[in-house]
C-alpha cells in the first residue's frame, strides 16, 4: 500500500469505541497520509465534526450514546441546514446483512466498510472518496 500526498489538509475522523480498533483505524490511515482524529461514540462524532474541518469520515455502527447511523443522519441534516459541503462517511460495521447496509446508506452513509477489514478494502475507499492530490 502506499501512503497518500494529500497535504496537511487531508484528514480522518474515526468513531469508533473498541480501543483495539482505534488503534488499528489510527494506524492505517497515518500510513496512508491522513491525519487521524479518534473519538469514542457517535455524539463525539458530531461534536468533532461539528468543531473542526474532516474531508472524510468513518463511523462504527455499533456504539454506546449515539450509533453511526444516528451520527450520519444528524451531520446529513447540519450539512443541508447550514449550507456546508457534504463530507463522505464511511460506516463501519461487522455485520454483512443487506438490511443494516440498507440503514447505514439511508442515513446518509456513502459506503461501508466491514470488520475485519482488509487494507485493500480501506485504500480503495479511500481514493474513491477523498480527491487526488493537486
Amino acid at each position: 500500500m502506499n501512503p497518500r500526498n494529500d497535504g496537511p489538509g487531508a484528514s480522518a475522523l474515526v468513531a469508533e469505541d473498541d480501543a483495539a480498533s482505534q488503534v488499528l483505524a489510527m494506524a492505517v490511515l497515518e500510513r496512508e497520509g491522513l491525519h487521524v482524529t479518534v473519538v469514542g461514540d457517535g455524539a463525539e462524532a458530531v461534536a468533532a465534526w461539528r468543531a473542526g474541518h474532516y474531508d472524510i469520515l468513518f463511523l462504527d455502527n455499533h456504539m454506546p450514546r449515539m450509533n453511526g447511523r444516528d451520527a450520519a443522519t444528524e451531520i446529513r441534516a447540519a450539512e443541508r441546514s447550514e449550507g456546508r459541503a457534504r463530507t463522505p462517511i464511511i460506516g463501519i460495521t461487522a455485520s454483512g446483512l443487506p438490511e443494516e447496509r440498507n440503514e447505514c446508506l439511508d442515513a446518509g452513509m456513502d459506503a461501508l466498510l466491514l470488520k475485519p477489514f482488509r487494507l485493500d478494502d480501506l485504500s480503495r475507499l479511500l481514493h474513491e472518496w477523498l480527491p487526488e492530490p493537486q
